[in-house]
């Protein structure tokens, strides 16, 4: 029977831990450790050796741990990027997306669908009722104000008083 220091875990103490935390040992011509709580993460831990080959079960078992926790801070900062991401989000989204148009009516709905074509008219190819559809209108609504808010948009472009 080998000797091993007494700084060494024994195979029973070191199989247990391994169970214990989680880790399994692939064996054979892989010899590599395994952490079963992420099995997705594809990290393979290499065993620590000694000078002559044989396999320091502690320090193994240490930088399965310490592999384990790299991964979990890797983790932890992704979700804080995420989190960093979601606020800015909230911050630039109210002011970048247009304001929801289903729901104007009357005078609002005229005033907003002639700001619209006046905004839309910029680019140059014209104006369909796909875009106007696009930026929230429907069509009883586009049927029922384009006239009006075409008007309203020249007369505004044109600097006539409205």
């Amino acid at each position: 029977m080998p000797r091993r220091s007494r700084s060494d875990l024994s195979p029973r103490e070191f199989r247990d831990a391994l169970l214990d935390n989680a880790f399994a040992y692939l064996g054979g011509s892989v010899d590599r450790f395994v952490d079963l709580m992420h099995p997705k993460a594809r990290r393979y831990v290499h065993p620590v050796k000694d000078g002559r080959g044989r396999m320091q079960r502690r320090a193994t078992l240490e930088a399965l741990k310490a592999a384990r926790a790299a991964f979990e801070a890797e983790l932890a900062a992704k979700r804080l990027e995420e989190i960093r991401a979601a606020a800015l989000l909230e911050r630039i989204v109210p002011t970048a997306l247009p304001p929801a148009r289903a729901s104007l009516e009357g005078a609002q709905a005229i005033h907003q669908m002639a700001e619209d074509l006046r905004t839309m008219a910029t680019r140059g190819d014209g104006v369909t009722a796909f875009d106007l559809r696009r930026v929230g209108w429907t069509n009883a609504q586009i049927s029922a104000h384009v006239d009006a808010a075409r008007e309203l948009g020249y007369e505004r472009e044109n600097g006539v008083a409205a």
